[in-house]
């Protein structure tokens, strides 16, 4: 098993949202590719769907968002750099909507959603908002 991200609940794919992720994508350093992580990202009002880049060896699982479904799943990244993206944009998702939910193996206050959280904050000058169902560091084993 991977690292891994999980998705519940809905969000709408709004021209806005649309747009935050493509300054997300642009903001980033990272090679972020197709779902097979070959040729370009989809990011449409219908879904998003991209991945790491193959040619690097930077791709793993694909992410997918789909407007108006109703998600019940997740996406292994496994800590490659596409991470950080798949991160901010959840994170804008839950910005816009309160019915969509994220969780993860990882921990909020270190490194593992760090890069996200920076990347999200360079896009849009302002820190996230912490998912309630993402854990602190401080409280995994307690």
């Amino acid at each position: 098993m991977g690292y891994t991200q999980y998705l519940r609940g809905y969000v709408a794919l709004s021209d806005e949202l649309i747009a935050d992720v493509e300054n997300i994508i642009r903001a980033s350093k990272v090679s972020i590719r197709g779902g097979n992580g070959q040729g370009s990202p989809t990011i449409a009002n219908d879904e998003i769907i991209f991945n790491g880049d193959s040619a690097y060896n930077e791709d793993y699982e694909t992410f997918v968002l789909v407007n108006g479904v109703n998600h019940r799943s997740f996406v292994k990244t496994a800590h490659m750099p596409y991470d950080e993206v798949v991160c901010a944009v959840l994170l804008r998702a839950g910005h816009y909507s309160n019915k969509f939910k994220v969780s993860s193996d990882g921990t909020w206050d270190n490194d593992d959603w760090q890069r996200g959280r920076d990347l999200y904050e360079k896009t849009f000058g302002e820190a996230p908002v912490k998912p309630d169902e993402v854990r602190d560091a401080s409280l995994v084993g307690a």
